[in-house]
């Protein structure tokens, strides 16, 4: 039987790195999360640190805040398309299709897109320099954000008013089926098929 650490460094061998096809079981799905989640909290360790030594020594604190920032980004990259096969295949898994993880990430990604294009219609319109964001209080901050959301033009707030509660439904529906145990053979695959390799054979 693989170990949970078998399951997650299996996960980002070449032939699995970005295979959507076949099947993930409930303890390789969740032993991937498990050390994703664990060894991420090392570059977000980084980034608190710096953000406390900026009180003592701001170019210290600077200099861990950006070791800390490049270490996550790259951790980001790396770690991104393997769980994402492996999320896919956990659908798989239960008989679901990973479209739905797609319809999840693609409703996030038109959100996004359309707050930044509104966020730079008001940095134009009120002339606002991002240089200075660090700089402020937040008391500055707080009054900022509130100008943004009184910009937002009606359409958005009522697309937002959409999007983030079908959002948290798809999100707790996906939650729960990564929960459910593997069921029988369907058209991703056979029920037993997780077979790790003995990385000593």
């Amino acid at each position: 039987m693989a170990t949970l650490w078998q399951h997650f460094t299996a996960a980002f061998k070449r032939e699995n790195y970005a295979r959507m096809a076949g099947r993930a079981t409930l303890a390789e799905y969740w032993s991937c999360m498990l050390f994703a989640l664990l060894f991420g909290c090392i570059p977000l360790g980084i980034i608190v640190v710096g953000c406390v030594a900026c009180l003592v020594s701001q170019a210290a604190g600077v200099v861990l805040l950006a070791v800390g920032a490049l270490a996550l980004l790259f951790y980001v990259f790396y770690t991104a398309l393997p769980m994402l096969a492996v999320y896919v295949r956990r659908l798989h898994d239960v008989g679901w299709s990973g479209s739905w993880i797609a319809l999840q990430y693609g409703i996030v990604a038109i959100m996004a897109v359309l707050e930044i294009g509104i966020f730079l219609h008001f940095q134009i319109e009120f002339a606002l320099d991002t240089t200075e964001l660090p700089f402020m209080t937040l008391e500055e901050l707080f009054a900022l954000a509130q100008d943004f959301q009184a910009f937002q033009p009606a359409w958005f707030k009522l697309c937002c008013s959409i999007a983030d509660p079908a959002l948290t439904l798809l999100g707790l529906l996906l939650f729960v089926l990564t929960l459910l145990p593997s069921g029988g053979d369907n058209k991703y695959g056979r029920s037993n098929f997780s077979k790790i390799p003995n990385p000593k054979s």
